[in-house]
C-alpha cells in the first residue's frame, strides 16, 4: 500500500500513521525525496497521468463497479456524498473511509490519491520547475473539457474509456486551475480536505512559487529502478 508522505524522523515515508507531511515548499518536498537514495525522486506529472489512467479505468474505484457509471471516488474532500465525504483535516491512520481508497489494475493499493492533502509533483521526471506549464489562464474548470496552448490534453485530462457524456467534476474526476507565470508554477494535484467538487485522481492546479507552502499541500515521493 502507498500513503502521501509522512514525516517519520525527518525522513519522508510511505506510512499510514501520522499526519501527512505538509506546508513544506516544492523545491524541499523534491530534495526530501531525493534524500532517500539513488533512484527516489518527487512524483512527476507523468507518473501521476499514469496512476490517475489506471484508477479511472478499474471498475473497482466507480461507484457503480462500472468505468463510467457513477463517480470515481476521491475520499476526503470535503463534501459528503457518494464520492466522497467531509473527514478530518486531513486524515491519517488504519481505520480509514474506504472512500480513500484506489485500487490499480495490478491489486495494489494507494491511499489518498484524490483528496486529503493536494500533492506537489514534478511536471517531468526528475526535472526542474521551471519546466511546468505557465500559459494556460483560468479559474476552475472542468478538466476534461479544458484546453490549453501549449499543453498536451494527455498530460492532465482524464482518458472517459467508456465515452460517457457529462463527464465532468460530477463523476468525481477534479477540476483544473492555471493561473499565468512567466515560467512554470507549482504543481498540485488531487485536492485536498476542502476542494469538494475541486478534487479528484485528475485534479491540477498550477500557481504559485517554488517556495510557496500551504497547510493543504502535501507530497508523494517514488522510486525509478
Amino acid at each position: 500500500m502507498q500513503y502521501e508522505a509522512k514525516n517519520v524522523g525527518g525522513v519522508p515515508t510511505s506510512q499510514p500513521e501520522t499526519s501527512p507531511w505538509r506546508s513544506i515548499s516544492a523545491n524541499n518536498a523534491k530534495s526530501e525525496c531525493t534524500s532517500l537514495g539513488t533512484g527516489y525522486d518527487l512524483i512527476s506529472n507523468y507518473e501521476w497521468m499514469t496512476i490517475a489512467l489506471n484508477i479511472e479505468s478499474n471498475p473497482q474505484n466507480w461507484t457503480s463497479g462500472v468505468v463510467g457509471n457513477g463517480c470515481l471516488r476521491r475520499g476526503n474532500n470535503g463534501l459528503n456524498d457518494a464520492c466522497g465525504y467531509d473527514g478530518a483535516n486531513p486524515e491519517y491512520g488504519t481505520s480509514r473511509n474506504l472512500k480513500a481508497r484506489s485500487r490499480l489494475l495490478n491489486g495494489s493499493v494507494i491511499w489518498d490519491f484524490a483528496g486529503n492533502v493536494a500533492e506537489l509533483t514534478d511536471w517531468t521526471a526528475g526535472g526542474s520547475y521551471d519546466e511546468a506549464p505557465a500559459n494556460c489562464d483560468g479559474a476552475w474548470t472542468e478538466v476534461y473539457w479544458k484546453t490549453c496552448s501549449g499543453i498536451s490534453n494527455d498530460t492532465f485530462r482524464p482518458e472517459n474509456p467508456a465515452g460517457v457524456s457529462g463527464y465532468n467534476s460530477d463523476k468525481g474526476l477534479g477540476r483544473m486551475a492555471v493561473n499565468t507565470y512567466s515560467t512554470g508554477g507549482v504543481i498540485r494535484r488531487g485536492g485536498s480536505y476542502t476542494g469538494t467538487v475541486n478534487s479528484g485522481a485528475f485534479s491540477i492546479q498550477i500557481n504559485q512559487t517554488t517556495s510557496w507552502s500551504n497547510s493543504e499541500v502535501g507530497f508523494r515521493c517514488v522510486y525509478r529502478p
